[in-house]
């Protein structure tokens, strides 16, 4: 599907924020209780566009793919990153070589490990840092926050770490590339612009990419609006 002249795609990342039936006729999870299963039936990634791939989990994930590599947009939860993986390489062979992380929850960043090999890039806004050692040091708040927020979805805990002891942490940045207010990249002659926009997170970005008129958004904005996170 080709987008537009004068319209804007955007693109969020998180699943719920679709139709309880997918364009791709993925069902959707109805309850809380089923938010793990959010695409666990999806055989193949959903094209939204030339060169756009959609793979869906408690947070979506996208694959961009250009002449020159690919890049994927968000890693989602552990649970869900490696059936994502296999779907964007049955779309493409090509090797990734960035992947940008909206933010730092772990439903976003969660799989990044998966992709890292010593030659994929990781960007995120500078603040990236900052927050994923707030989430460290508070993760055992968080995880008891989780499972009210989420209704007692099994492994809800695991959004926030799973411990339920809260302590003064270190917390691993998987990122290689860091920036403060814009990244301007370019792959395969796509152009991508990845403006800090803090919103749900303080580390928060979007990316734009102009030629398409595509907007990555992370979780600035999805069916809660506005996201009061």
């Amino acid at each position: 599907m080709r987008v537009a002249v004068g319209v804007v795609a955007v693109f969020l990342a998180i699943a719920p924020s679709l139709a309880q039936q997918s364009p791709g006729g993925t069902e959707m999870p109805a309850g809380p209780g089923e938010l793990l299963r959010i695409g666990a039936d999806q055989t193949e990634a959903i094209q939204v566009h030339d060169s756009i791939w959609l793979a869906l989990g408690f947070s979506n994930s996208f694959l961009i793919t250009t002449p020159e590599g690919n890049i994927v947009v968000d890693t989602s939860l552990p649970q869900h990153a490696p059936r994502q993986k296999r779907l964007f390489e049955a779309v493409s062979d090509a090797p990734v070589r960035y992947v940008v992380l909206t933010h730092g929850h772990g439903d976003h960043r969660g799989g990044v490990g998966l992709w890292q090999d010593g030659t994929v890039e990781v960007i995120a806004q500078r603040e990236y840092e900052d927050f994923r050692h707030y989430q460290e040091r508070l993760r055992g708040f968080f995880a008891r926050r989780n499972v009210a927020q989420f209704g007692g979805v099994p492994g809800s805990t695991l959004l926030a770490g799973g411990d339920p002891n809260p302590g003064n942490r270190a917390a691993e940045v998987e990122a290689t590339i860091l920036f403060d207010d814009r990244y301007d990249l370019e792959l395969g002659g796509v152009k991508l612009e990845i403006h800090h926009t803090p919103g749900e997170t303080y580390d928060a970005l979007s990316v734009w990419i102009p030629e398409w008129k595509v907007a990555f958004v992370g979780d600035n904005f999805y069916a809660s609006f506005p996201n009061v996170y």
